[in-house]
């Protein structure tokens, strides 16, 4: 079933350089978390974003 627009999606994207991405998404004007979430060495860091409805999307730096 859809559901109304502004939550979580369920999806995952991945890039290599979480911090560079963090900071150009941010510069640019996008809805993304404060800061990088670090949780531990064996912990892929991660950060979230909102689209203008509030749809949110991980991303997940590779390693």
């Amino acid at each position: 079933m859809w559901r109304s627009a502004g939550g979580d999606t369920n999806i995952s994207l991945g890039c290599s350089d979480i911090i560079g991405e963090h900071a150009r998404l941010r510069d640019a004007g996008v809805d993304v978390d404060d800061e990088v979430l670090v949780l531990g060495e064996n912990v892929p860091r991660m950060f979230r974003l909102r689209d203008p409805d509030g749809n949110v999307v991980q991303i997940i730096e590779h390693r």
